[in-house]
């Protein structure tokens, strides 16, 4: 039985800070070009969280949605060339820091972890190789940055408060390092977290069955024939541990990046073999929305909890000879 707080199931079917006189050469803004008109802070809520104390070193404690932002960035004059946009870590920004045991990672927009920032230097965030150049410069635009932002267990946590009510996960920059002009650069800002309770115990969760979901074999289809197949699966929550007051738990059903797979719409992925597939929740009735978190279980007054599911097939085109696999990570968080 695993003990992660990160399940997975198969649905087949160069820190280097540079010269000196670059120390303040980019400015983003979120949703716009200035000062003025962008935005530089962005704080969100991590809401009530509990973390389990208990639970193995390197384990992800809590993860935030997918989130995209827009953001313009340009460079000064001084960088004739332009220059790229790095996540830079909240250890680069003078940022309190969480007590022991607790650190912050990223994610990035192709779904890779890129670790904790007691392991990152500054994160090249770029998908090729342009570069901003000037404010003014017709080339600059509105850009897609996507990311997440996760709590891990880096070592032993004691029992008690965090010690801080916000941080700065990060803040968007340039290769030469963190502008000295303050409040021009986009900052991803995690508040509440002296709301975050550390407890001493956790759950296991369990997929069964434990290999993934097996379609088999199935027939041809066309376009217009509806769903094509279904299968049923349980997940099972236990609790471990003493918990006087208990918890919940939260969960997201994230679709991990495989070249062919791809959001049709919240409820549905295009696995691309024609078919679509959907998960309904049959404990509490309703249609699974991916790559967002929504109530899992209270377990509170519980210390095993199964749930049903069905996975199911629909036709969205011509169905393609062959095996398809889709993988989705469960991403489980307290509260």
């Amino acid at each position: 039985m695993s003990r992660s707080l990160i399940y997975k199931f198969t649905l087949f079917l160069m820190v280097s800070l540079g010269a000196s006189f670059a120390a303040q050469a980019l400015e983003c803004y979120k949703n716009g070009t200035n000062e003025t008109n962008g935005v530089v802070r962005e704080s969100v809520s991590i809401g009530p969280v509990k973390i389990p104390a208990n639970v193995p070193i390197g384990t992800r404690l809590w993860t935030s949605e997918r989130i995209s932002i827009q953001a313009y960035c340009w460079a000064y004059p001084n960088v004739p060339d332009g220059e790229k946009v790095y996540f830079h870590p909240s250890q680069y920004i003078n940022q309190p820091r969480l007590p022991p045991g607790i650190g912050i990672g990223f994610i990035d927009q192709n779904g890779i972890d890129r670790g904790t920032i007691e392991q990152l230097g500054q994160l090249d965030i770029e998908s090729g190789n342009y570069a901003y150049v000037g404010e003014n410069n017709p080339l600059n635009g509105l850009r897609t940055f996507t990311f997440q932002v996760y709590l891990r267990k880096t070592a032993d946590i004691a029992i008690g408060p965090v010690g801080i009510d916000q941080i700065a996960a990060f803040q968007l920059d340039g290769f030469y390092g963190i502008n000295a002009k303050p409040n021009v650069n986009y900052q991803y800002i995690l508040t509440d977290l002296s709301n975050i309770e550390i407890i001493p115990c956790a759950a296991s969760i369990e997929i069964n069955p434990p290999a993934g979901v097996d379609f088999g074999e199935i027939r041809a289809w066309s376009a217009g024939d509806g769903k094509v197949a279904e299968k049923d699966f349980s997940i099972v929550a236990t609790k471990n541990g003493s918990c006087d007051g208990g918890f919940k738990l939260n969960a997201n059903f994230e679709l991990k990046a495989d070249g062919h797979s791809s959001l049709a719409d919240e409820t549905g992925i295009n696995i691309g073999n024609g078919a679509t597939l959907r998960i309904t929740d049959n404990t509490n009735p309703k249609s699974i929305k991916f790559n967002k978190i929504d109530s899992f279980t209270d377990m509170t007054s519980q210390s095993v909890v199964s749930k049903n599911y069905t996975a199911s097939l629909w036709a969205n085109g011509e169905g393609v000879e062959g095996p398809f696999n889709t993988t989705l990570i469960l991403r489980v968080n307290y509260l």
